[in-house]
């Protein structure tokens, strides 16, 4: 992320004396604030909630370094471009080379088949700088959790190398035609209107697309012609340092006040971009940038910033692909430690020899370099085609078919034909009229591969992400999610259809009741401001969770239970605090055995409230039967992700298609049996 200060790729020993004695320390400790609050916040968003800003301090400092840099070549009559895509070469190529390479060797060795060609994905789009749309086009519901990419962090470079693409033509073509204020201020004012605009319609869009991210290098880039047409201001150092404070505060309050579930970059952006400004505007001569910023510690971490950029994610992704978790504090710290070394490792013998010895008049080098990261791209293209090596590896097939995706089965079955509910939520088994339902949210989209083959029974699914089967309660899950009508729109189809006698209510309960997450997929997002659960009804304002949960289920069971619709509720599954790639072998083993399951003490406190909710609901309605899906996954001890021949999940809540079969197995024999129980099992 961070950007050389060289004002020439060769220059003459008194522009290098000149650029040393203009060479500002207070930027590399700028640069080392932006890379530990990143780290630190990637190690534990407990530590700096906001601490992703980073990145966009190093936006404007690439922005105000960069364009200052071709303003000067401009100016006295020597900028080229073949000069400058060297010099970014030279600056980003070595140790993305060396980051891309390790990962792909060890992935090797350490991921499963799913994992490495997802790696492989992400190695090629690295290769052309492209990471930012690939993670676009992966993000989704059912998307591999994004801590578990060990190349996601990339995007940003991509967003960065996509901009200086077209910036130089750009700022040339404003310097002849003398209008670079004017192309600053229309393109600022441009993509800062686009990210105001798409974040609160299209967060992800917002967040990757670099439309949406060009002003904050943009904004750096003003700055630096404004010191170029007027390098002669005169500002009091009390000034500079007042400057320099106000910086930092707006930088604190983003750490501090911004987390993972505030919609970024919208409006919040402007305070680390405006801030890192501030600190920028104020210079040498700000009394908090010489003691501060210029102080050894935060010079030396800035100095390594953009190799420990590169390799702080992917350890830190690494030890969660192979604890199937966060994994544990000493585990993180580890990692960063690993991270800093490596960082400076990097500095000292790769980067450093490429951009500042004997090797940089090369220009052989810049063509090695340019080849070595296509051909790396190359190999990134073959792993993820040949769907991570699995057949060279010796792994079981079987218990990886277990997490792949559960829900292609969809596309052999038969649509609803319903109009109003979109046709990848809505399937039957097999032609002819409906007489089963499965209603709820994604966790009835899972029970249905298991319903699916009930020879006795064309069963219907409803399964609509997000939206739990709550009457006249919405669910808002960062972005708008109309449960109200989706819900309207089932229930009208579902009461409406007389063949239709079994309905089957599945919903991931505790998941909407609790503003505390538990599986990693969830991480940080059970928090009030993420996941709102309200009614429409005025009389029902300032309940809580769990009591809108039951007054949305309660209604619902009663609009089926009065147009003669016999319901079963089913007892969601345990969540589990891990992904199940935990209960794999790896090709190599780094961690010690850990258990395949969860305490059956900590998936009681968790369900607690969701399960009184469901008792209440059984004794509230004699004639609903409940269906424990507990005693089938879990002991006195343990809830289990599965056994030594079979997965259970998928990921960390929703089941695979053995799994699905194993428990709807169960489901329909109860079904058959009469199933009289008519209360909540008593939590274990």
């Amino acid at each position: 992320m961070s950007i050389s200060h060289a004002t020439s790729p060769n220059p003459s020993l008194s522009n290098s004396m000149a650029a040393a004695a203009h060479h500002r320390t207070d930027i590399d400790g700028l640069r080392g604030l932006a890379i530990l609050s990143v780290v630190l916040y990637h190690a534990s968003a407990s530590l700096l909630p906001g601490g992703y800003v980073g990145v966009d301090i190093f936006f404007v400092i690439s922005g105000y370094l960069i364009t200052g840099i071709i303003l000067k070549d401009l100016a006295e009559g020597h900028f080229s471009l073949r000069r400058f895509y060297a010099r970014r070469i030279r600056r980003i190529y070595p140790a993305l080379l060396t980051v891309l390479t390790t990962c792909l060797i060890a992935g090797a060795f350490l991921l499963l088949p799913s994992e490495y060609a997802s790696l492989g994905r992400h190695i090629s789009a690295s290769s052309v700088f492209i990471s930012n749309f690939t993670l676009l086009k992966e993000a989704g519901y059912f998307d591999t959790l994004s801590d578990f990419k060990p190349l996601l962090h990339l995007w940003s470079l991509a967003v960065e190398e996509q901009f200086y693409l077209i910036w130089p033509l750009l700022l040339w073509g404003a310097w002849r035609m003398r209008s670079v204020a004017l192309l600053l201020v229309l393109l600022v004012a441009f993509s800062h209107i686009f990210s105001l605009t798409l974040t609160p319609l299209k967060a992800s869009e917002s967040f990757y697309l670099p439309y949406s991210r060009f002003w904050e290098l943009l904004v750096g880039g003003l700055l630096a012609y404004a010191e170029f047409k007027r390098p002669s201001l005169r500002l009091s150092a009390r000034i500079r340092t007042a400057l320099s404070i106000g910086g930092c505060l707006l930088i604190g309050v983003a750490f501090v006040w911004f987390t993972k579930a505030s919609a970024y970059p919208s409006w919040r952006a402007m305070l680390p971009v405006l801030g890192s400004v501030a600190i920028l505007a104020a210079g040498m001569q700000s009394r908090l940038n010489r003691a501060f910023f210029s102080s050894t510690p935060m010079v030396q971490l800035g100095n390594i910033s953009y190799p420990l950029y590169l390799w702080h994610w992917p350890l830190l992704a690494f030890v969660r692909i192979l604890s199937g978790g966060e994994g544990t504090p000493s585990m993180r710290a580890a990692a960063v430690g690993i991270a800093v070394v490596l960082a400076s490792l990097t500095t000292r013998y790769i980067e450093r020899p490429i951009r500042f010895g004997s090797l940089r008049q090369s220009s052989r080098v810049i063509i090695l370099l340019f080849i070595a990261l296509l051909m790396l791209g190359l190999a990134g293209r073959a792993v993820k085609n040949a769907h991570g090596l699995a057949q060279w590896r010796g792994l079981n097939s079987q218990l990886l078919e277990d997490l792949d995706d559960s829900y292609g089965y969809k596309k052999t079955k038969v649509p609803c034909g319903f109009e109003h509910i979109r046709s990848d939520w809505c399937v039957k088994s097999r032609e002819g009229a409906a007489d089963a339902v499965v209603y709820g949210d994604s966790h009835a989209d899972h029970l249905f591969p298991g319903l699916a083959d009930d020879t006795g029974r064309n069963w219907l699914l409803i399964g609509q992400p997000g939206c739990p089967p709550l009457k006249d309660v919405r669910v808002f899950n960062r972005t708008e999610n109309h449960c109200i009508e989706k819900n309207d729109s089932a229930l009208e189809a579902i009461t409406h259809t007389a063949s239709i006698r079994t309905v089957v209510l599945a919903a991931l309960g505790p998941y909407y009741m609790s503003n505390e997450s538990f599986s990693p997929e969830h991480h940080g997002k059970n928090e009030a401001r993420y996941v709102t659960v309200e009614s429409t009804r005025a009389d029902e304002t300032g309940l809580d969770k769990a009591t809108l949960y039951y007054n949305g289920l309660d209604r619902t069971i009663r609009l089926l239970e009065k147009a003669g619709k016999n319901v079963v509720l089913v007892v969601d599954v345990p969540e589990l605090d891990f992904m199940p790639e935990r209960c794999l072998r790896r090709p190599v083993e780094l961690l010690a055995e850990v258990p395949c399951g969860v305490e059956r003490a900590r998936v009681n406190a968790r369900t607690s409230h969701y399960r009184a909710v469901i008792e209440r609901l059984a004794k509230a309605h004699p004639n609903v039967r409940v269906f424990d899906s507990y005693p089938y996954m879990c002991d006195e001890t343990m809830c289990y992700a599965g056994n030594a021949d079979m997965l259970y999940y998928r990921d960390s809540h929703h089941l695979s298609l053995r799994g699905s079969r194993m428990l709807m197995g169960h489901l329909v024999t109860w079904l058959k049996s009469g199933g009289k129980q008519t209360h909540a099992p008593s939590t274990r």
